[in-house]
């Protein structure tokens, strides 16, 4: 068990927030990162993934980021994370959706949730309040100190959301 949340710890660390495409080497490295947590929620999903779900509520908001970027991973690759853990990343997300005022968590907020449409884990009504969050925040017009293209940049992220999944996902 201390070996497995060793390996976890460690690899969450790598974990980059904004991965430099300029330098491919540090790309590569962050997704292949992603692949090993894909593993290791394979092989130990319960230490794994409510370690990962437990960094959602942390107080960093670094760690609440990489959490959530891994999480948005597993949901797109992991079929034990979406049959065994994806209501309780819901359950998180809407309250994040709520709570979150940095823009960069909320544009990683948005591919979270564009992410569990895709895999029809948004379902019921009160599910559909996270679509409501992008369609908000088409608009958004940010706190007043906020960077002009980071705004712009949430602003095109949530528009194209909207309009790949009303145009691929039947259910929206």
């Amino acid at each position: 068990d201390n070996v497995i949340n060793s390996i976890n710890h460690v690899l969450f660390n790598l974990v980059l927030l904004e991965p430099d495409y300029d330098q491919p080497q540090t790309v590569k490295n962050h997704f292949e990162i992603l692949r090993r947590f894909d593993h290791m929620a394979g092989q130990f999903s319960d230490q794994t993934i409510e370690s990962l779900l437990h960094q959602c509520k942390h107080n960093q908001e670094k760690d609440r980021m990489k959490a959530v970027i891994i999480l948005t991973h597993l949901t797109t690759s992991s079929q034990v994370f979406i049959e065994n853990y994806a209501t309780k990343f819901i359950v998180l997300l809407k309250v994040m959706i709520v709570m979150e005022q940095g823009l960069k968590m909320k544009k990683l907020l948005v591919k979270a949730i564009v992410g569990l449409v895709y895999r029809n884990c948004i379902t019921t009504p009160e599910d559909f309040t996270m679509v409501e969050f992008i369609i908000k925040h088409c608009g958004y017009e940010g706190p007043h100190n906020a960077q002009k293209y980071e705004i712009s940049d949430l602003h095109d992220t949530c528009k194209s959301s909207l309009i790949l999944m009303c145009n691929t996902v039947t259910s929206i």
